[in-house]
C-alpha cells in the first residue's frame, strides 16, 4: 500500500495547493475535472468528448491503485476545486520491468503557468524514489514545449519520437518519449 503525506505549496498567484492521495471518494470529482480538461487542452490523449467511465467503475480504481505499492494518483485541490491529478503507474505486473513506471500530469486550464505541474511532477519524482523505482517514462506531445522544458529541467531524457503519436481533429501530432533515471 501507498504511503503518501499531503504536502501544501503556495503558487505564482498566491493561491494554496494542496496535493494529497486520491481517495475512492474523489471519483465523481475525478471523472468531472477529467472530462472538464479533455475539452482545455489538445495535449491529452482523450479529449472534449471526455473520459466516459462511470463513478462506480473509478471508485474501483482508485481503490485498487491505494493498494499498490509503487503506484499512486495525486489530486491537487485548490480550496474545494479539484485542479490537477498526476500518477505514477508501475509496471509491477512482470518482475523483470518492474523497477519503471509511466508518469502523466494533468492540470486545468485556469491553472496554467502557476507550478501546479512542476509540484505534481516533484511530488510523484519523490514517491518513486521512495517507493524503489529507477526508471519513469512518460509521452509528451513534441509541440507541447513548455511541458518538455518542465520536464528536461527535472532531468527527463529524450529517448526518441513517436511519430503521428495522437490524431486531434483529423491533424496528427509527435510525441517525445523522455525517461528519468532515479
Amino acid at each position: 500500500m501507498s504511503e503518501w503525506e499531503p504536502k501544501t505549496y503556495v503558487l505564482k498567484n498566491g493561491q494554496t495547493l494542496l496535493l494529497r492521495e486520491a481517495v475512492p471518494d474523489d471519483a465523481p470529482k475525478v471523472l468531472a475535472y477529467l472530462n472538464r480538461v479533455g475539452g482545455e487542452s489538445d495535449n491529452l490523449l482523450f479529449g472534449k468528448d471526455g473520459f466516459p467511465m462511470p463513478v462506480e467503475r473509478e471508485r474501483a480504481f482508485l481503490e485498487s491503485q491505494r493498494k499498490e505499492e509503487k503506484s499512486i494518483m495525486l489530486a491537487g485541490f485548490v480550496g474545494e476545486e479539484l485542479v490537477a491529478i498526476a500518477s505514477c503507474d508501475a509496471l509491477t505486473a512482470r518482475e523483470r520491468v518492474s523497477h519503471r513506471a509511466s508518469l502523466s500530469v494533468t492540470v486545468g486550464k485556469g491553472f496554467w503557468g502557476l507550478g501546479v505541474g512542476r509540484k505534481a511532477m516533484e511530488a510523484l519524482i519523490s514517491f518513486a524514489k521512495g517507493a524503489g523505482l529507477e526508471v519513469l517514462q512518460l509521452e509528451v506531445r513534441s509541440d507541447n514545449e513548455r511541458a518538455v522544458a518542465l520536464y528536461e529541467h527535472l532531468g527527463f531524457e529524450k529517448m526518441g519520437l513517436y511519430k503521428k503519436f495522437v490524431k486531434v481533429d483529423g491533424r496528427d501530432f509527435d510525441a517525445w518519449y523522455m525517461n528519468l533515471y532515479l
